[in-house]
């Protein structure tokens, strides 16, 4: 039960008795005046019985349209949540990143997971249950994140992202961006994780690597080749005025 029922019932309770106190006291003081006025003892005892059953009848009355009214209310409110639970299923299942709930433990470790959507399953896998019977940990490269710095940044800000591996169960290597925040949930504290698979991305930078790598090889290559062209001409020129010296000396 939700903080907002447990007052919402407390509220109905008060009101039912606050009622139910104010129309006896009522009652009681205008019926009795009534039948004072009354000389009559057989008269006044009819009235007597008639008043009785009129407060049964007055009082039934007045529990029948306050519970009318806070079913209808809690009834309204039911569809409410109702409807906002299938516009967030839709919503988390809906989407093509992969979204998770995580439990803390007592000292604010990552625990099990509480909850994931569809694309977590698709992305890694594994089922729903196997999933909800896993940690972060068993889907996560060894190495390709510092776990503990993770925690400690998330606890001190409430939030972080951070790029991580995960492992499929075929073996594949998904890198990933994570964003994670702290949340809380029916009054536990939760890691509320979206991780977005940028293997695309890693695969574009890595092609832009190589091709710098590849311009640099060219660049280098490039000016060695003119390098030695220039080492070459200043040969050549030298060896043109050697011979040229040699022709002026057989001439004399």
């Amino acid at each position: 039960m939700t903080y907002r029922e447990r007052v919402s019932i407390e509220y109905l309770t008060l009101k039912v008795v606050l009622a139910y106190a104010l129309v006896g006291v009522i009652w009681i003081w205008s019926s009795d005046r009534l039948l004072g006025m009354v000389a009559d003892r057989i008269v006044a005892e009819y009235l007597q019985t008639l008043k009785g059953w009129l407060f049964v009848l007055v009082t039934a009355a007045a529990l029948y349209a306050l519970l009318r009214d806070y079913l209808s209310k809690r009834h309204l409110m039911h569809e409410v949540l109702r409807h906002n639970a299938e516009k967030f299923s839709a919503i988390f299942h809906g989407v093509s990143d992969s979204i998770v709930l995580i439990e803390l433990d007592a000292d604010g470790r990552l625990g099990h997971y509480a909850e994931v959507n569809e694309a977590t399953c698709h992305r890694l896998g594994y089922s729903r249950d196997e999933l909800l019977a896993m940690s972060p940990r068993d889907v996560v490269q060894p190495g390709s994140v510092d776990v503990a710095d993770i925690m400690r940044r998330l606890h001190a800000e409430g939030m972080t992202i951070f790029e991580a591996v995960q492992l499929a169960r075929d073996g594949r290597a998904i890198p990933v961006e994570i964003n994670s925040r702290l949340v809380n949930m029916g009054g536990r504290k939760m890691v509320l994780s979206i991780a977005r698979d940028i293997s695309e991305r890693k695969a574009a930078e890595a092609k832009i690597r190589n091709q710098l790598d590849e311009l640099l090889r060219f660049q280098k290559a490039t000016v060695g080749r003119e390098l030695r062209i220039q080492e070459l001409t200043a040969e050549l020129a030298v060896l043109h005025a050697r011979l040229a010296e040699h022709e002026q000396g057989g001439h004399r």
